[in-house]
Parts: C-alpha cells; sequence; structure tokens
C-alpha cells in the first residue's frame, strides 16, 4: 500500500498528540472546525499582524502594542549590527525528501513552519529565527529545533540557526537554543516517530479519542463519548 502524503507541522503533531480523534475531526474531516474567535487568538492574530507591517512597511504599532516597539528595535539593531536581512512572517515548507517546496504544493508538500521572523545574510552562516509568543510562558525545545532544521534545507549556507521564543506578554523574555548544522539529523528524528504515526493514522483512518480533564468543556467534538455534550 501507497502510503499518502499528509501535511504535518508543529501544531498538527502537537493537536494529533493531544487526541488524535479531536485533531482528524478538527484538521481532516473538518466536521468540527476549531474555533479561534476566543479573545486570546484574536489577540494574538493582531500582534502578529501588526509586528509583520512594522517590520515589512515600517508602519507605526498600533498605541495597544506600543510596548512591543522595544522588541523589534532590539533585533533591528541586531540586523543592523552584523549586516543582516529581517524577513517577517516567512512560510517555508519541504517535500518528504526535505527539499525545498511552495507551501500550497499540495501534492508533494511534507512539512510546514512560518517563521515569524528570520535575521538572514548571504555573507555569513549564522541565522536567527524568531517566533512571538503572546501567551502563557511555555517552553518547547521541538519547536525552536523544527525552526532551525527548516532554515537549514532552504538555505544551503548557513551552519547555524539561533532558534528563539520571545515572549511579549512577559517583559520581552526570550527563550533560545542555538543549533548547528551537525545537529540536524537528530532535530528531525525528534518528530519522526509521531509523523510516522500520523501518517499510519491517514492511511488505515484510525483515529482513536485520546480521554483528558478537557474533553468535557473544551473539546468540540460532541459525537464523542468523552465529551460533556456527547450525543451518538
Amino acid at each position: 500500500m501507497t502510503k499518502p502524503i499528509i501535511a504535518w507541522s508543529h501544531s498538527r503533531v502537537n493537536a494529533y498528540l493531544t487526541c488524535p480523534l479531536k485533531m482528524f475531526s478538527e484538521q481532516i474531516a473538518k466536521t468540527h472546525p476549531a474555533d479561534f474567535s476566543g479573545a486570546a487568538a484574536q489577540w494574538g492574530k493582531e500582534v502578529h499582524k501588526a509586528l509583520e507591517n512594522r517590520i515589512k512597511l515600517g508602519a507605526e504599532l498600533p498605541s495597544n502594542m506600543s510596548q512591543y516597539e522595544a522588541r523589534v528595535k532590539t533585533f533591528e539593531a541586531l540586523a543592523e549590527n552584523l549586516g543582516y536581512e529581517m524577513k517577517a512572517e516567512l512560510a517555508l515548507a519541504l517535500d518528504a525528501k526535505l527539499k525545498p517546496c511552495g507551501w500550497k504544493d499540495w501534492n508533494i508538500c511534507w512539512v510546514r513552519c512560518a517563521l515569524d521572523l528570520l535575521l538572514i545574510s548571504e555573507k555569513s552562516t549564522d541565522a536567527v529565527a524568531v517566533d512571538w509568543k503572546t501567551g502563557k510562558v511555555k517552553e518547547d525545545d521541538r519547536q525552536l529545533a523544527l525552526q532551525a532544521a527548516i532554515v537549514f534545507r532552504h538555505y544551503p549556507h548557513i551552519q547555524r540557526v539561533t532558534s528563539m521564543f520571545c515572549w511579549l506578554g512577559h517583559d520581552g523574555k526570550m527563550t533560545k537554543i542555538t543549533f548547528t548544522r551537525a545537529n540536524e539529523p537528530r532535530l528531525w528524528k525528534q518528530y519522526l516517530p509521531v509523523v510516522r504515526d500520523l501518517t499510519d493514522a491517514v492511511t488505515f483512518g484510525k483515529w482513536p479519542a485520546k480521554p483528558s480533564g478537557l474533553c468535557r468543556e473544551y473539546c468540540p467534538v460532541d459525537t464523542c463519548k468523552h465529551n460533556g455534550g456527547f450525543r451518538s
């Protein structure tokens, strides 16, 4: 049996690990679309867009986000000092052979990673990948690793990537790890077991429920027996 290609990302892998049935219902079958209308999600969208416009267009940040100007200036100063270009909201994708492809190359795209900010230069073998975080501090080394792995594949001259989270709601707290190209095989290995499970789930149509304390109140899949609003 030829296994299908299913495009994955850090968020999709996390969703699958949380509950395969919920991920399938929200992202593949789309019978119970995820609700991103909450205040926190909307705020995150607005902040990311405002920062993109600030970096790409030089637009002034809205007054309720002016506290983030210092963060942007920090990266601008770093880029100027090192002679780096600042690339905001960079959508990067790879095929199953880890070759760069288009984000919307539906028939071959295997993994996607959206970088909020990349500092890079053709003259330097170092790069900096940044992810803006507007929520609670939640460390996740695997996401930092994926950012670096994607950069290595798209930019062959890069030998070292400092991958970081910038926690905007926590006085600019940053979490960062520096990866070298020699680390790359290990970076992919962190994801491959669950990606294989995800591919098998698509191939064989097996999406088991994974009950947790969040099921009854927070899951939209009301056709699951663990849901508080279960309907058969």
